[in-house]
């Protein structure tokens, strides 16, 4: 999303961002403008500032200072001496210019600096920004500092999947052209979940089918499996289970264990979790390059993967892409989960039409059945 004009950047010393006690000699702030490609929206920001921008003043203990003209600064997202902490608005005031503090930092990479927007408060003096700045650290430390207490769980609309005409995709390929294709969108509120931009997976699965019984529920349960290596518990066996079991007349309902350490067979342990009969029907692997997508405009956090998806029995592979939901930073989204999820799609979908990737429906009944279990299980 492009950004207003007035928006500027602030370096400084990585003490004040943690309100530590800074030196007057480290206490001196830069004031750049904007690098290229900066998006800022509602609840966040994300940009990369390793770029040489133009300086616009000079703030620390001494007061602010304007900046030469032509006076330029090589940026980067971290440095020892300098980072970026946070986005002001420059505005006009009848007693002179005044500045708006509008987001802080909260997570910087090499590649990449994140910031969330803070509440409004009162315009501040050029000469004061740098006690502000400092005061505005130490009040809101929960929000810049610990990520997990600023997310909110809401109701997650149904996955969104896609079967592709492609059986030998190079999944990591695709995963990083995507990562490439999102940063240069023009007016995207996307971006990649700084800090969590990929994954990638490879792992067995088990696949079981719901046996009849007298409740008449019916369904297909799941279990990727892994191991956990923490020193002596290097061979411990676990699981993620997911299901999707439906009563007579009901739609399937979705039930998901997580970390769940396996002490029997996967069969067993998913029949004991969800006490339902169960019965093996396949055992596959995935492949698949994961990568986290924020809406910078609602906060809403997604989960982007493309899969292979192959039968140990060495049956057509079924190459996916599918979007799920995680989590909204902040307390409420600006819009509903489904609106992103759904405008999300459909930058996925421009973007597959611009790789010359095909869809295929998802097969029926009448299809070979390795192959449906096969898309039924990757599409838990």
């Amino acid at each position: 999303m492009s950004s207003d004009s007035s928006s500027l950047l602030v370096f400084g010393n990585w003490r004040v961002r943690h309100a530590e006690p800074v030196p007057d000699a480290l206490a001196q702030l830069q004031v750049v403008a904007l690098p290229p490609g900066a998006r800022i929206a509602a609840r966040a920001a994300q940009m990369d500032c390793r770029e040489s921008l133009p300086v616009i003043g000079h703030a620390g203990p001494d007061g602010w200072h304007e900046a030469p003209l032509g006076e330029t600064a090589v940026c980067a997202n971290i440095g020892v001496q300098a980072m970026p902490l946070a986005i002001i608005e420059r505005c006009s005031a009848t007693r002179g210019p005044s500045l708006r503090l509008t987001h802080l930092v909260d997570r910087a990479d090499r590649h990449g600096t994140h910031f969330l927007a803070v509440p409004p408060s009162a315009d501040i003096a050029p000469d004061d920004l740098c006690q502000r700045l400092w005061q505005a650290f130490e009040n809101l430390h929960l929000v810049t500092n610990n990520y997990e207490c600023f997310y909110t769980k809401g109701t997650a609309p149904a996955g969104w999947r896609l079967l592709l005409d492609e059986p030998s995709l190079d999944v990591h390929r695709l995963g990083e052209d995507w990562l490439d294709h999102l940063d240069t969108v023009p007016g995207s509120e996307f971006v990649s979940q700084l800090g969590e931009e990929l994954q990638f997976a490879c792992h067995d699965n088990v696949l079981c089918e719901v046996l009849p019984t007298s409740s008449g529920k019916a369904g297909w349960v799941n279990a990727a499996l892994f191991t956990h290596k923490r020193k002596a518990r290097v061979t411990d066996a676990f699981a993620d289970i997911r299901a999707a079991i439906s009563a007579p007349g009901g739609p399937p309902r979705t039930a998901i264990h997580h970390d769940e350490r396996l002490t029997s067979s996967p069969e067993e342990h998913m029949a004991l979790c969800l006490d339902l009969p169960l019965q093996s029907v396949l055992r596959w692997r995935r492949t698949e390059f994961v990568s986290g997508c924020e809406s910078l405009a609602s906060g809403h956090l997604f989960r982007l993967g493309f899969s292979i998806n192959q039968s140990l029995d060495d049956t057509a592979p079924a190459t996916l892409c599918s979007i799920d939901y995680l989590k909204t930073r902040g307390l409420d989204g600006a819009r509903s989960i489904s609106s992103d999820a759904e405008a999300l799609a459909a930058l996925v979908q421009s973007f597959l039409d611009l790789q010359r990737l095909r869809v295929r429906p998802m097969p029926t009944e009448a299809a070979d059945p390795t192959f449906r279990r096969l898309c039924v299980a990757a599409s838990l």
